[in-house]
């Protein structure tokens, strides 16, 4: 990860240093903030993502807006800013129904959402949007893999289903099992 984020960190001096184009910086700040979040600092993960969020804005890049939009969701669920990850999430799944985008940086809203379901007592609710977060995670988004089964096995607990919430663990475990990062 460490590698990763001083890429990262690199390649945004790089972009800063020649003026760069408003995509490149657009997609470095995304990535960027997203390495960050996975890596748990939130902090420079916000600024970057809000940054990001920005220069996708003035870019014209969706897909970047959603996969900001989605990370910074998730985020603010992590920091139990719940209004904040309501409306990110939210925001963020419209638009990628608006753009009929079934894409995978939506599953971050989704995740989002769930966690805040959860976390409001609407298990019904929280369900709905983890099985959507499930549907668009890829096999290369482990992070977000794992943060669903977690909220799912949180999920089956809170319905009693002590078992149910151990097998789901014990299913998310095995998928790691031998999971390396991808290079960077």
């Amino acid at each position: 990860v460490s590698e990763v984020l001083a890429a990262g960190h690199e390649a945004l001096a790089v972009a800063g240093a020649d003026g760069g184009d408003d995509d490149g910086r657009a997609v470095t700040l995304s990535n960027l903030g997203a390495a960050e979040l996975w890596a748990g600092d939130l902090d420079p993960a916000e600024v970057h993502l809000r940054e990001g969020h920005a220069a996708a804005l003035q870019a014209g890049l969706g897909s970047l807006q959603l996969n900001c939009m989605s990370q910074l969701a998730v985020l603010h669920a992590m920091r139990g800013a719940l209004g904040q990850a309501l409306r990110l999430g939210t925001n963020a799944v419209e638009l990628a129904a608006q753009h009929g985008w079934s894409s995978v940086q939506a599953a971050g809203g989704h995740l989002a959402l769930g966690w805040v379901h959860y976390q409001r007592d609407d298990l019904v609710e929280a369900s709905r949007s983890l099985d959507q977060a499930a549907a668009l995670s890829a096999v290369d988004r482990q992070p977000v893999k794992l943060a669903v089964a977690i909220l799912q096995a949180r999920l089956q607990h809170a319905r009693g289903d002590m078992a149910g919430a151990l097998v789901t663990l014990g299913a998310a475990r095995r998928n790691l099992t031998g999971w390396r990062r991808p290079p960077a």
